[in-house]
C-alpha cells in the first residue's frame, strides 16, 4: 500500500474522531491518526521510491536485457526462494551496472508481489556518497523503515513506542541509529509481516556508520525468521567482506566471476544505444556494425565506458553523452553516482589527462589570466553614470564578458591546483602573473564579477587564494590578498549593486594604508577633488549586511558558524556568515517575526512570530517546513535545545510552551507575563519566570512541573542554566542573583549581591564564570564555584547594557550599550585590575576590583543584540551585532586596530557649518569646552580655535559673505564672531534652547527659530534684535528668506505657512492647504515659487504672487528637508530624492545658469543635481550635514566630521532627463 492510500484510509473518514477502524488485522483509533501521520512525516528523510525513480531517469532508463540474466542465476534463485539463504551480497568494480541491476531486481519482485496479493513486501534504499541524506547508517534505517511502513501501516505502532516521548529527536543525534535499530528489529519480528525483501544498494557509499549497518544485517540475518531476506551491493571492500563473512547464511555473487553474463548484458545495452542514435539510418548496416563492434571491443564489461562514448555527434550534447554518470542541476554538473567518479579516477585519468592534471590546470589558469588582462577595463560596458545600479542596464551586443565568464569565475580555482615549482610563470608568489594581475586588474575583475552576478564566487575564491599562499615565502602577495579580502567584504553591498562605485565610494572610504586604495587611487574620478582623512588601518568591522528596513531585533549564528540569521520583525534574512551573501529572505505573511534560532545540526531555522506561532524553515529545501501554534500573543524570544527539537518562547500571556517537531506540550501557569525562558542543555528542563518572584521549572521528559523556586522578593528578570545542566541562575530586580542546585531543588549558596537590578545573566561555556548585567552599573563577573566577585568590568553606565555574550572558547565577553561594543578578556591572563572605592547610598563599604575592556568597537546604530560564532578556518571568533539602524554588522574580534580607533572615541559633533565658499569648516563638539574649531577643507589642516566663552554650541551659521559666524548656545544665546579676526564684535542674548539659524541672502537679517510658535528676527549689521514674529499657533518648524531678502516664509506644526514682510515685520498672508504639520519651505531662485513639504506626505508648489497652490505632489514618504530647486528649475531636490516639476514658471526659462548642487539623498547617496554619484557607507551616513560651494561636510556617529570637495568641471557624463531613483 502506498503512502497516499495510507493517508486516505486514516484521514478521510466521516465516522467521527473516536471510531475504531478495522482493515484486515489492522486496528486504529481515529484519534491516533494525527499522531501517526506526524510520526511518519518526521521519519521521512527521503523517499526511497522517489530516489529509485530519480536514479533510473538520470541513468537514461531501465533496459531489461541489461539485467535479466540475474533472474536466472542460481545464487539469486536460492536467495529468493529458499529458507537457507537469507543474505545475498552482489559485489563488483565501478561501472559494472550494480545499481541498475538492483533496480531491475526491485522491478521484478514488485511485479510478482502485485500479481499475488500478500505474497510479500519489498523495502529498499539507495546509498549515495555525494548526498548527505543518503550516506549515513541512520539514513539507511530511516529509508527502510519508511518504505516498509508505507506499505504496512500497522508497523507504525512499533515506531510510536519509541517516538511519542522524545518526538523527532528520536531520528537525530548519536543514539538515533541504535534506537531505530531496535524499532526495525521489532517490526521484522511482527508476526503479521509477510515475506520481506530488504535491499540496500551501494553500501560502500555509507560514509558514516557503515560497520554498524553491516553488524545489524549480519545479526538480523542470523536471528530473524527465514521470511526476511537481505540483498546488498557494493564495491570490493575488505571491511565489508570481513563483516559479511560472519553470516552463515550469506551468499556472494561476484560480477567479475560472471563475466560472460555481464558481457552479454553490456553488449545488449550497446545494441540498444546504437539503435537509438538519431543520425544513424536503419539501412546503413555497415556503419552500425562498425560502431557496435568498436564499442563492444573497448567496453571491457563496463556500462560506464559505453555511456561515456555514446552519442558523440556534437559538443553541445557532451553532458547528455555522459548522462549515465553526469547530470546538470541548476547549471552545475554533478556526478550521478560515486562509482562514476571512482571509475574515471581509477581507469581513465591518463586518457583524459595524458600530461597530468596539473598541466591542464596550468593551461587553463594561464590562458584565463591572459584573456582577462587583455579584455578587462574600467567601465567595461560604457555605463558612464557612476550611480548606475545593476538592474538599470542590459548587456551590450556583442558582450565582452560572455566569452571570459569562465575565466573570471574559475581562474583562482585552477591556479590553486598548480605546483609552484614547475609552473613558476603563474604560481603563488610575489613575482608571478597572479600578483601582477591583481595589482593591475583587481578592481576591473570585481566590476566584471558584479555585472556577471558572480561576486559571491569571487569572495570565496579570494579566501581560497589567501589560504594557499605560504606566508614565509610570499609575504607581499599575501598582504595584498588579505587587504583585497577586507576591501571586498567591506564594500560588497555597493559593488554588487552599483559596480562603478568600486572606483569612487569603495576607494575613498577605505583606510589610508589599504594597499588596494593606494594601488588604484588614480582611478578615483577627477570630480572628487579633496576627501578628508579616513582611518589609517582596517578596523575590526568586517562587513555591514544591509537590506533590513527597520531595526535589527535578533541575530543568530548557526552552530557550525556558516550561516547568520537576522530579523527586523518584518522579514528574516539568511546570510553566508563568511562571504556576506544574502542566501534567503523569509516572509511568513503571518505577523511580525520576532526571534530566530538554529537547530544544532543547522538544518532548520526556528522563527518566533507575533501571532502565536513558531515557524520552522527548512534551510536546504528553502521552504517552510512546519508551524507550531503557541498559546500566547507573541513569541518574543526563542531557544532551541541542544538536540534541536525543543523550542521555548517568551510570550506575552500566561503560558510557556515546549515544542517537539510535531507536537506541542503546554506548560500552563496562571499568572501574567513570561519574561525569561531557558532550556537546560540536556533538554530535560524548562525554566521560566512569569513576571513574578518565582521561577517555574518543568521536567519535559515527564511532562510535569518539577519545582517552583522561591527566594526573590521582587520580579525575576532572567534565568540561565549552567552548561552541565546542574545549576540554574536566576536574576532579579531585587539586585541579587541566586544559584540553584537543580537536582537538590535548593540554593547552592547565599545570593550574589549586585548594586542594582539585574537584567541579564549568562554562563561562560565552561561553566566557570557567571556574567551579570545591572541597570546603570558596571558588568560583573562571578566565580560560580565560590560565589566570589572576580571582576567589575568598566564604568557605571547611564544606560544598562543591551546585550551580553561569551565567545565560544570563553576567553572573551562582549557587552553592548547603545552604539558601543566592548570586548573583555576573561582568561586568567586578562585579569588586569584596578582597586576602586565602592559606595552604597553615600557610605564607603570597601574596595572592589575593576578592569578595562580589551577592545571597544563603535557601531553607528544603537545595538539591540549580539551573537558570537567560531570561525574554525582562521582560528578567530566572529561577532555579529544587530542595530536600530536596520544593519547587521560582522566584527573580527581578533583584529588589533589602532589604539585611537578603539578607545578614544570622537566626541559627538553638536554643530557644524561651512563658509559660503566651502574653504572653511567650523565645528563644535560635546565635551570640547568653550571652543569652536576651524579647519581648512582644501588641505585638511587645523586652522584655529575660537574661544567663545560659552558652553557647547548648539548651532553655527556663517553669514552669506563669510565674514561673520553666528554661534548659539544655551547659556549665552546668539553671539556673532568676526571670522578673520576671531573677535567678538557684539552679543545678542536669547533664552531659547535649541533654535536653528537662518541668514538672509544679503546677510542683513538672521531668523532664529525659538522652538515655539514665534520667530526671533535680528539685524546682523547692527547686532540688534528687530523683534518677534508672532502668529502661528504651534511650533515653527522651518523658515526661509526670499532671494531678494524682502520676504520670510515660516512653516509650522499648525499646518500653515506664513509670509512676512521684513520691512514692517508683519504677515503678508497665510497659506493653507496641508492636512498635517509643515516641515520645510524653500523659495525658487527667482522668488516666484515657494515649495512646502508636510507630514501629510505631499509637497505643494505655491505661486507667491497669487498665494495659490499650483501643483500638489504625492511623495509616499515624509520629506523633512527641501534642499533647493535645480538650476534650470525642473527639479526640486529633497532628502528623499529629486522631484520633477511639471509646472515651470515662465520667468524660470530666463534663469542664469548657476553653480552645481550637491546633496545627500535618502541618507546614503551624494547626488549631483539629478544624478546619484557617490554612495555613503553606513558609518559615514550623516547625522548632520552642511553645504558650502562645492564642499559637503557630514557629521556621523562613527567618527570625526568628514568633508569632501567636488570639482564640477570634471563631471564627464551627461545628466539624464529623468533622474535615477
Amino acid at each position: 500500500m502506498q503512502q497516499e492510500s495510507y493517508n486516505r484510509i486514516l484521514s478521510n473518514n466521516s465516522f467521527g474522531s473516536n471510531v475504531r477502524i478495522h482493515q484486515g488485522d489492522v486496528y486504529m483509533s481515529g484519534s491516533d491518526v494525527g499522531a501517526d501521520e506526524r510520526c511518519f512525516r518526521d521519519l521521512l528523510l527521503t523517499d526511497p521510491r522517489d530516489d529509485k525513480t530519480r536514479i533510473e531517469t538520470e541513468k537514461g532508463g531501465l533496459f531489461r536485457d541489461s539485467y535479466r540474466w540475474i533472474l536466472d542465476h542460481s545464487s539469486f534463485i536460492n536467495w529468493r526462494d529458499t529458507n537457507e539463504s537469507r543474505l545475498l551480497w552482489i559485489k563488483g568494480g565501478p561501472g559494472k551496472g550494480k545499481t541498475m541491476l538492483l533496480i531491475g531486481i526491485i522491478k521484478e519482485l514488485s511485479q510478482q508481489m502485485d500479481s499475488t496479493p500478500d505474497s510479500g513486501v519489498l523495502s529498499y534504499v539507495f546509498c549515495q556518497g555525494t548526498d548527505a541524506k543518503l550516506n549515513t547508517a541512520t539514513a539507511v534505517l530511516r529509508g527502510l523503515i519508511y518504505c516498509l511502513a508505507a506499505q504496512r501501516p500497522f508497523l507504525i505502532s512499533h515506531l510510536r513506542e519509541r517516538y511519542d516521548l522524545p518526538g523527532p529527536q528520536l531520528f537525530e543525534g548519536a543514539n538515533a541509529f541504535f534506537a531505530l535499530k531496535a524499532v526495525f528489529t521489532n517490526m521484522l519480528r511482527d508476526s503479521r509481516l509477510p515475506r520481506t525483501f530488504l535491499i540496500i544498494d551501494a553500501l560502500d557509499e555509507c560514509d558514516t556508520g557503515l560497520l554498524d549497518v553491516l553488524d545489524f544485517i549480519v545479526q538480523n540475518a542470523a536471528i530473524s525468521s527465514p521470511r526476511v531476506k537481505w540483498l546488498v551491493s557494493s564495491h570490493h571492500r575488505h571491511d565489508i567482506e570481513e563483516r559479511l563473512a560472519r553470516s552463515s547464511s550469506q551468499m556472494k555473487l561476484i560480477l567479475e566471476l560472471n563475466a560472460p553474463q555481464v558481457s552479454n548484458a553490456v553488449n545488449a545495452y550497446i545494441d540498444h544505444k546504437v539503435s537509438r542514435l538519431p543520425w544513424l539510418r536503419e539501412d546503413n548496416r555497415e556503419l552500425r556494425d562498425v560502431i557496435t563492434n568498436y564499442l563492444q571491443t573497448h567496453a571491457h564489461e563496463t556500462f560506464l565506458w559505453v555511456a561515456l562514448v555514446y552519442d558523440m555527434q556534437s559538443l553541445q550534447n557532451l553532458v547528455e553523452l555522459c548522462g549515465s554518470f553526469l547530470i546538470i542541476r541548476e547549471g552545475i554538473i554533478h556526478f550521478i553516482h560515486q562509482s562514476a567518479k571512482d571509475y574515471l579516477r581509477d581507469n581513465a585519468e591518463h586518457e583524459i589527462f595524458p600530461n597530468g592534471r596539473a598541466e591542464v590546470h596550468w593551461e587553463i589558469a594561464s590562458q584565463s589570466l591572459k584573456v582577462m588582462s587583455v579584455t578587462l577595463q574600467r567601465d567595461i560596458y560604457g555605463l558612464q553614470h557612476p550611480g548606475t545600479s545593476i538592474d538599470q542596464f542590459t548587456s551590450p551586443n556583442p558582450d565582452l564578458l560572455t566569452r571570459i565568464e569562465y575565466a573570471c569565475v574559475y581562474w583562482i580555482g585552477h591556479s590553486c591546483e598548480l605546483d609552484s615549482s614547475s609552473h613558476n610563470w603563474v604560481s603563488l608568489h610575489s613575482g608571478g602573473k597572479i600578483y601582477e594581475f591583481l595589482q593591475k586588474h583587481l578592481l576591473h575583475w570585481l566590476e566584471a564579477l558584479s555585472i556577471l552576478g558572480k561576486l559571491s564566487e569571487g569572495v570565496q575564491n579570494m579566501k581560497l587564494l589567501q589560504s594557499k599562499i605560504d606566508p614565509s615565502k610570499d609575504a607581499e602577495l599575501l598582504a595584498l590578498v588579505r587587504d583585497a579580502n577586507r576591501f571586498i567584504l567591506s564594500n560588497r553591498y555597493i559593488i554588487e549593486n552599483a559596480p562603478l562605485q568600486i572606483y569612487s565610494s569603495a576607494l575613498i572610504f577605505s583606510p589610508k594604508e589599504s594597499r588596494v586604495r593606494n594601488l588604484f587611487w588614480e582611478l578615483v574620478p577627477r570630480w572628487i577633488k579633496t576627501p578628508s582623512a579616513v582611518p589609517g588601518r582596517w578596523g575590526p568591522l568586517l562587513q555591514c549586511l544591509e537590506g533590513h528596513s527597520e531595526s535589527v531585533l535578533a541575530v543568530e549564528f548557526s552552530r557550525d558558524g556558516r550561516l547568520l540569521a537576522s530579523s527586523d520583525g518584518n522579514t528574516v534574512r539568511l546570510w553566508d556568515a563568511h562571504s556576506g551573501e544574502l542566501l534567503d529572505m523569509l516572509d511568513s505573511g503571518s505577523g511580525k517575526l520576532m526571534a530566530v534560532a538554529f537547530s544544532p545540526n543547522s538544518w532548520f531555522l526556528a522563527v518566533g512570530s507575533a501571532n502565536k506561532k513558531v515557524l520552522f524553515w527548512d534551510i536546504s529545501r528553502r521552504e517552510w517546513h512546519s508551524t507550531l501554534e503557541a498559546c500566547s500573543d507573541s513569541a518574543h524570544r526563542i531557544t532551541l535545545s541542544q538536540d534541536g527539537n525543543l523550542s521555548a518562547s517568551g510570550p506575552s500571556d500566561d503560558s510557556a510552551n515546549s515544542h517537539g517537531a510535531s507536537n506541542i506540550f503546554n506548560v500552563q501557569v496562571f499568572m501574567n507575563l513570561v519574561n525569561a525562558v531557558a532550556f537546560s542543555l540536556d533538554s530535560r528542563f524548562l525554566a521560566f519566570s512569569v513576571y513574578g518572584e518565582t521561577v517555574e521549572v518543568f521536567d519535559l521528559f515527564r511532562e510535569a512541573r518539577y519545582d517552583t523556586l522561591k527566594g526573590h522578593p521582587r520580579r525575576v528578570t532572567a534565568v540561565a542554566f549552567s552548561p552541565d545542566s546542574q545549576l540554574l541562575a536566576s536574576a532579579s530586580d531585587d539586585t541579587t542573583i541566586i544559584i540553584w542546585d537543580v537536582n537538590k531543588k535548593e540554593r547552592r549558596r547565599p545570593s550574589l549581591n549586585n548594586t542594582g537590578p539585574v537584567s541579564a545573566v549568562v554562563y561562560s561555556p565552561d561553566g566557570r564564570l557567571l556574567a551579570s548585567v545591572s541597570s546603570h552599573h558596571p558588568l560583573r563577573l562571578w566565580d560560580v564555584s565560590t560565589g566570589a566577585l572576580l571582576q567589575t568590568l568598566g564604568r557605571d553606565h547611564s544606560d544598562e547594557a543591551e546585550a551580553v555574550a561569551f565567545s565560544p572558547d570563553g576567553q572573551l565577553l562582549a557587552t553592548a550599550q547603545n552604539d558601543v561594543i566592548e570586548l573583555w578578556d576573561t582568561s586568567p591572563r586578562g585579569l588586569l585590575w584596578d582597586l576602586i572605592p565602592r559606595w552604597i547610598k553615600g557610605a564607603f563599604v570597601g574596595l572592589e576590583f575593576r578592569s578595562q575592556p580589551l577592545k571597544c568597537f563603535k557601531d553607528t546604530g544603537n545595538i539591540t543584540t549580539l551573537a558570537f560564532s567560531p570561525d574554525k578556518e582562521r582560528d578567530r571568533s566572529l561577532l555579529a551585532s544587530g542595530s536600530r539602524d536596520g544593519i547587521a554588522r560582522l566584527w573580527d574580534s581578533s583584529t588589533e586596530a589602532p589604539h585611537s580607533t578603539l578607545k578614544e572615541y570622537p566626541r559627538p559633533v553638536t554643530a557644524a557649518a561651512l563658509s559660503p565658499d566651502g574653504r572653511l569648516l567650523s565645528v563644535s563638539s560635546a565635551g570640547a569646552g568653550k571652543r569652536v574649531k576651524f579647519w581648512d577643507t582644501e588641505t585638511g589642516e587645523f586652522r584655529s580655535t575660537l574661544e567663545c566663552d560659552t558652553e557647547t554650541a548648539r548651532a553655527l551659521k556663517f553669514s552669506p559673505d563669510g565674514q561673520l559666524l553666528a554661534v548659539l548656545s544655551i547659556q549665552y544665546g546668539i553671539t556673532y564672531w568676526d571670522v578673520p579676526t576671531r573677535m567678538l564684535p557684539n552679543t545678542t542674548k536669547s533664552s531659547w534652547s535649541e533654535p536653528p539659524l537662518v541668514f538672509s541672502p544679503d546677510g542683513q537679517f538672521l531668523a532664529i527659530l525659538t522652538g515655539f510658535s514665534i520667530v526671533k528676527l535680528c539685524n546682523v549689521r547692527e547686532r540688534a534684535v528687530l523683534g518677534y514674529l508672532e502668529g502661528h499657533t504651534h511650533r515653527v518648524q522651518a523658515a526661509t528668506f526670499s532671494p531678494d531678502s524682502r520676504l520670510l516664509a515660516t512653516a509650522s506644526i499648525d499646518k500653515t505657512i506664513r509670509l512676512w514682510e521684513l520691512s514692517t515685520r508683519t504677515p503678508c498672508c497665510t497659506l493653507i492647504g496641508h492636512s498635517s504639520r509643515v516641515d520645510a519651505v524653500i523659495f525658487s531662485p527667482d522668488g516666484q515659487l515657494l515649495a512646502s513639504a508636510s507630514g501629510d506626505k505631499t509637497i505643494r508648489l505655491w505661486d507667491v504672487e497669487t498665494r495659490r497652490t499650483i501643483e500638489i505632489f504625492d511623495t509616499r514618504e515624509e520629506v523633512k528637508i527641501l534642499f533647493s530647486f535645480s538650476s534650470d528649475g525642473r527639479y526640486l531636490i529633497t532628502d528623499q530624492g529629486f522631484l520633477h516639476l511639471n509646472h515651470i514658471h515662465p520667468s524660470q526659462t530666463q534663469l542664469p545658469s548657476d553653480s552645481s548642487f550637491f546633496s545627500v539623498v535618502k541618507e546614503s547617496w551624494v547626488a549631483w543635481n539629478t544624478e546619484l554619484i557617490l554612495w555613503l557607507p553606513p558609518d559615514y551616513r550623516p547625522s548632520h550635514l552642511a553645504l558650502g560651494g562645492n564642499v559637503l561636510a557630514i557629521t556621523h556617529k562613527s567618527g570625526p566630521l568628514f568633508y569632501i570637495e567636488f570639482d564640477p568641471s570634471y563631471i564627464e557624463w551627461e545628466t539624464s532627463e529623468t533622474p535615477r531613483p
